[in-house]
């Protein structure tokens, strides 16, 4: 719920892998192979430099190049390969439940209500303030023409070393007009600005406002 209302449009949830095999293995439930040559063996998988001659019922092969191999073999049944050590858990062959991988998808597509898109103007200008005081130019575009859509309330959250150092709220901008707001850096001279809905908590946009360490002229 805090992603969707951050402004993502899709939210995923993946595991890092199926199922596991848990419980102490014995070493005729584990799999071994006679390769030759310059070989990697690991629990799932065995990387070789050179070709290997397989039993195509037993593995499957596919050509993977990674550093000095060439080749990568799976087994095709969940046992896992015979390696030094005794370990308590395995993550098996090339089978379903090890490259099949399941998620979650929350999504606001379809269901948002189409709203103004607040941008910032004058960002470039603000990246590189000279003095004391800074102007931050707001306007609201349209993606549609929808004509019941004609302003928005954001507040401005001034971030620093990500605490909140100040705020400005409810602040009306309204569609293609352009909204000024007048702050200065006090004691910090770097903020992250991020603009939010003051009613959803959406996260609407964010940039960088820092302060130059040129001298301000003051126009000579």
């Amino acid at each position: 719920e805090q992603l969707l209302k951050n402004g993502y449009e899709n939210v995923y949830l993946v595991t890092d892998h199926g199922f596991v095999l848990t419980g102490i293995l014995e070493n005729s439930t584990k799999i071994e192979v006679d390769f030759k040559g310059k070989v990697n063996k690991s629990e799932r998988f065995i990387r070789t430099e050179n070709r290997q001659s397989i039993d195509d019922n037993l593995l499957l092969e596919k050509e993977v190049k990674y550093n000095e191999f060439n080749y990568c073999y799976f087994a095709k049944r969940s046992g896992p390969f015979k390696t030094p050590g005794v370990y308590g858990f395995s993550h098996g062959g090339f089978t379903p439940q090890e490259t099949i991988i399941p998620y979650l998808k929350w999504t606001n597509k379809g269901d948002k209500i189409e709203s103004l898109s607040i941008e910032v103007l004058n960002q470039k200008e603000l990246k590189e303030v000279t003095g004391n005081l800074f102007s931050v130019h707001l306007t609201a575009k349209a993606s549609t023409n929808d004509l019941f859509t004609s302003e928005r309330n954001v507040n401005l959250l001034f971030f620093t070393n990500n605490t909140v150092t100040k705020t400005r709220e409810n602040i009306k901008v309204s569609k293609d007009t352009i909204i000024k707001i007048e702050e200065s850096f006090d004691k910090f001279s770097e903020y992250n600005l991020v603009v939010v809905d003051s009613v959803t908590k959406e996260q609407l946009n964010k940039i960088l406002i820092k302060q130059s360490a040129s001298r301000d002229l003051g126009g000579l």
